[in-house]
């Protein structure tokens, strides 16, 4: 049977405000036709005329290792369909490096049988309040953001060949015994690229019956606090998001070598977004 090279998935409530983002990024890069949407029981309208596949499910308390479990077995159910599979939260936009493929398709043709799951590196993309405006969301995101910042709970094994057995958070698989971070795969989270976005959505968050607390019950004005207090006192330094570029390896290298320790580290340095990725999210 010939299968379809690569299908996206993410599951969401009440994301008005990325779920657009999210649906022409990966349509643009697989396929409207390939990208399904797991809604979990939105009210705000934010699925209803999506140009992608919506599958509506109920609405239930938000309980991490559930999501993981429930999204984990419907991926492993269209790999019957697709080579691979890579699932994202509707925040998190992956990117091949365009120095390499045009896409992620182009790029999972690349990809050899084995590893079956593998993570892309993960950044921050930043909103630099101290020379960067609010967001013009009609044009592409980062041909207006130019600050990034590593953090390895970003670099997810959710490109998948086989059945990923997620823990929650989606962080961590336990199928695979190591972490493979793909060299020329890039992971940008977009949760802090706007910081009315930031605000906005942790008032909503705020609000979720949750199984587990988390971060998202942190309120809305000291995480904006927070988030200011690093973007004006974390150093910078240049370019370096590049495989085979000596820094990017060994900080991909550390990553990886936390992440099988399963700890998570953010990188105490802001890197400049290279000029290569403006326009691609």
């Amino acid at each position: 049977m010939t299968k379809q090279p690569l299908a996206v998935v993410t599951m969401a409530f009440n994301e008005a405000m990325l779920l657009p983002i999210w649906a022409r990024h990966y349509g643009r890069q697989v396929g409207a036709e390939h990208c399904y949407v797991l809604d979990h029981g939105s009210t705000d309208g934010s699925t209803r005329d999506l140009p992608v596949n919506v599958l509506r499910l109920p609405r239930s308390p938000h309980d991490e290792h559930r999501r993981a479990v429930a999204a984990g077995d419907f991926c492993t159910s269209l790999l019957y369909f697709y080579d691979r599979v890579l699932f994202t939260d509707t925040d998190e936009m992956v990117v091949a490096d365009p120095a390499r493929d045009p896409n992620l398709v182009e790029f999972v043709r690349r990809l050899p049988g084995a590893p079956s799951i593998v993570s892309a590196f993960g950044v921050d993309l930043l909103h630099d309040h101290t020379r960067e405006g609010p967001l013009d969301w009609a044009r592409p995101l980062t041909d207006q953001r130019s600050v990034i910042r590593p953090f390895n709970s970003l670099c997810k094994p959710t490109l998948i060949r086989e059945r990923p057995d997620w823990a929650a958070g989606f962080h961590f698989s336990h199928r695979v015994p190591a972490t493979t971070i793909t060299p020329f795969l890039y992971l940008f989270h977009i949760a802090f690229v706007d910081n009315d976005l930031l605000v906005q959505r942790q008032i909503e968050r705020n609000k979720v019956a949750k199984a587990q607390v988390d971060h998202h019950q942190i309120p809305p004005q000291p995480l904006l606090d927070h988030v200011k207090r690093d973007m004006e006192t974390v150093r910078r330094v240049g370019t370096k998001l590049e495989a085979g570029d000596r820094e990017f390896e060994r900080v991909r290298a550390r990553f990886t070598e936390l992440l099988d320790r399963r700890e998570f580290v953010q990188l105490d340095e802001f890197w400049e977004l290279p000029r290569r990725f403006r326009g691609l999210i």
